[in-house]
């Protein structure tokens, strides 16, 4: 056989598969199945031979299997993920494609978590009401073990998805006033984490350059700063602290506005991942020379590639990862609802240094 030719397998049934494991077919079918009366050790071999003979378990026949067990029975075989872009709960018409980065690297980690329980990832969109119906098929047809639910998700959205009797966690941020489980970015600990480095060099008016203020991972974040400033006892003054930044040639006003009147400044800190190239372009223009005349942290996401910028880098990937495993202790039985906050990592460059060195 060549490298790179796709190996062939005689097309086996589940009796065959048993028999050749020595196993009776209730057995071989609990095994692929995880039932709990089976032995991991067992359920590993049953696996491993699955994988080197090519063998796929007939849909049908397992969705019978799985009627019969109660859900803490079952383990993750397929999971879906929901993203529900700006129109998702509203029920309205197209809203346009809203994937971002944030959303692409929390499939990425929710995936690579999945390949490990040998489990396969589906992807719906939610964009109007009809979309709706996709992934409630999917669902009736046993072909979801559960949903990871990201984008706009709130109150609405959650009952569509509780309705579809699946465990479900959230992934980001939501606006659900309920109790629910999700896994989100430790947002608050962001901002103490750049507060705290940049204090540690010395500084003692930091300023704060934040987003639209719209979602409320932006206020928690907003809010984390001020109390992270008065747990250093830090100067405070409100016009250190500039939101709304836009993505035009109007960017300069809001990053002036830090330099009004005095006195200025010696640090600052942008808590949305995305302008930190920007950020320090405008300074630049300003004559404001990293870190000579002030410091900066920024946000990234993590795997960012932005060399020499001190940064808060959020790990969107880890989230995706610790919301597969969520889903899988709910798909065990759990019953109340879980919150996991992930805690993002703060990464010292060249953009900041010693007040004493400015």
């Amino acid at each position: 056989m060549t490298t790179g030719q796709a190996r062939s397998h005689p097309m086996l049934t589940s009796e065959q598969m048993a028999r050749k494991l020595s196993l009776s077919l209730c057995t071989f079918s609990h095994a692929l199945n995880g039932h709990p009366r089976v032995c991991e050790r067992t359920r590993h071999r049953v696996m491993e031979a699955a994988r080197e003979n090519g063998f796929v378990a007939n849909h049908a026949a397992r969705l019978l299997v799985r009627a019969r067990f109660k859900p803490k029975h079952s383990r993750l075989s397929q999971v879906g993920f929901l993203f529900l872009d700006d129109a998702g709960t509203t029920l309205g018409e197209d809203a346009g494609s809203s994937l971002g980065l944030w959303c692409l690297l929390l499939l990425r980690g929710a995936e690579h978590a999945l390949h490990d329980m040998d489990a396969s990832l589906t992807f719906v969109r939610v964009s109007k009401s009809s979309h709706w119906a996709k992934a409630e098929r999917l669902t009736r047809s046993g072909c979801v073990d559960g949903w990871l639910v990201a984008g706009r998700v709130d109150d609405e959205a959650i009952s569509h998805v509780k309705s579809w009797g699946r465990p479900w966690v959230i992934l980001g941020n939501h606006s659900c006033s309920q109790k629910v489980t999700s896994v989100d970015l430790d947002h608050g600990d962001g901002s103490r984490l750049a507060i705290q480095h940049l204090t540690g060099l010395g500084h003692r008016r930091i300023a704060f350059l934040g987003g639209t203020m719209t979602h409320g991972y932006q206020n928690e974040m907003l809010q984390a700063y001020r109390k992270a400033l008065r747990k250093f006892d830090l100067e405070t003054n409100e016009q250190w602290i500039q939101t709304n930044l836009p993505t035009d040639r109007s960017q300069y006003e809001v990053v002036k506005r830090f330099f009004v009147r005095k006195p200025y400044p010696t640090a600052i800190f942008a808590s949305e991942p995305g302008p930190i190239l920007p950020v320090r372009d405008l300074l630049h223009g300003l004559d404001w020379k990293l870190p000579g005349n002030i410091s900066f942290v920024g946000s990234e996401m993590n795997g960012g590639q932005t060399p020499g910028i001190s940064r808060v880098e959020w790990p969107y990937e880890e989230a995706g990862s610790v919301g597969v495993g969520t889903l899988a202790r709910m798909a065990g039985g759990r019953k109340t609802p879980l919150f996991t906050a992930v805690k993002p990592l703060l990464v010292a460059g060249r953009s900041s240094a010693r007040i004493s060195d400015i």
